[in-house]
């Protein structure tokens, strides 16, 4: 996504945390919930369909190119928790 290219994830753990679906409102890239022939095939369809829109295509990549996946951030946003439950 650092690069600008549209993540196809499954939906499952920490991939659901950081890839917000296309679907969802801003959401920059395509997640599938199973990984079966049919649920593939859609999120592929999905693409093709982004790929052919280049209005969306390019806010999509502009979008997730400014968002800060560093460890940096995790860290700070970890941090933030526990201070507000008083672990620290």
């Amino acid at each position: 996504m650092k690069y600008g290219t549209v993540a196809m994830v499954r939906n499952t753990g920490g991939l659901r945390d950081t890839v917000t679906d296309m679907g969802d409102w801003q959401g920059w890239g395509i997640r599938f919930n199973q990984a079966t022939a049919q649920d593939v095939g859609q999120a592929i369809d999905r693409a093709i369909e982004v790929f052919n829109d280049t209005t969306q295509l390019n806010w999509m990549r502009q979008h997730m190119m400014q968002i800060d996946h560093s460890w940096e951030s995790s860290v700070q946003q970890y941090i933030e928790v526990y201070q507000k439950v008083g672990a620290f």
